[in-house]
């Protein structure tokens, strides 16, 4: 739980912001600085959390949550609240520390959530799929994207056609370092075209091979039990750092 939150001056010139009706601010600022929050944008909240909070009736704020405040979405089965920029604005620090955060919200909350979560940021999306989790499936009348971690994959936005993945539902196929051979072993081509759309900033044969000499270097301490984990950290680094392109 973080015990600070920013909140960036020029929301107040925001457009969207400012024909908001004190109520709405009141509202937002609330979702974006209360102690629930997480580095994902998604968490666990109540509407009745939020109203005894803010002191806003239990009517308007369910009314609000519903159809009334951009950039948030709020899944009223389970509880749970997403913002949709909040990694992109509170995403400072340690991006190892940052992507293990995430992981933990993804793996500790269930909520259909995590498919617009992937939708806005599909850099996660190969991260996720490692997570030993299955994101809840809905139908949307918006795209919307699903992700079954233990055997296909199917997606569908702005960012990643699903038609480039046509026919490419194959299972996740376990990837090794074979130290005697000194390869990369398990790695297909669905791997290195995920990873490609994933991380556009990385050149995947570039960085594979920087991992290979790492590993013989003074890297790699004996064999490790997740080597797809291991190259999509590094590649999720890489990319936040600027990548290689």
């Amino acid at each position: 739980m973080a015990i600070y939150r920013p909140v960036f001056s020029n929301i107040w010139k925001d457009p969207t912001f400012e024909s908001y009706k004190p109520a709405m601010k009141l509202i937002f600022i609330y979702l974006i600085t209360n102690d629930s929050t997480t580095e994902s944008g998604i968490y666990p909240i109540t509407i009745k959390t939020i109203s005894n909070e803010t002191g806003i009736s239990l009517k308007i704020v369910e009314q609000l949550l519903a159809n009334g405040l951009k950039n948030v979405v709020y899944d009223f089965d389970n509880n749970f609240v997403l913002i949709k920029n909040f990694l992109k604005y509170n995403g400072g620090g340690r991006p190892d520390l940052l992507h293990k955060s995430v992981e933990k919200n993804y793996r500790n909350f269930n909520t259909h959530l995590w498919n617009e979560f992937v939708r806005i940021y599909p850099e996660y999306l190969i991260e996720l799929q490692t997570v030993s989790k299955q994101l809840i499936n809905r139908s949307d009348q918006v795209a919307s994207i699903s992700i079954a971690i233990s055997s296909s994959i199917s997606i569908s936005n702005s960012n990643i056609n699903s038609s480039d993945l046509k026919n490419k539902s194959e299972p996740s196929i376990k990837i090794s370092f074979n130290f005697t051979n000194q390869k990369w072993e398990g790695i297909t081509e669905n791997d290195i075209e995920l990873w490609n759309k994933a991380y556009p900033a990385c050149s995947i044969t570039a960085e594979l091979a920087k991992m290979k000499a790492w590993i013989l270097g003074a890297g790699a301490k004996g064999k490790k039990s997740n080597w797809r984990k291991f190259i999509t950290n590094w590649l999720s680094r890489t990319q936040d750092r600027g990548g290689t392109k």
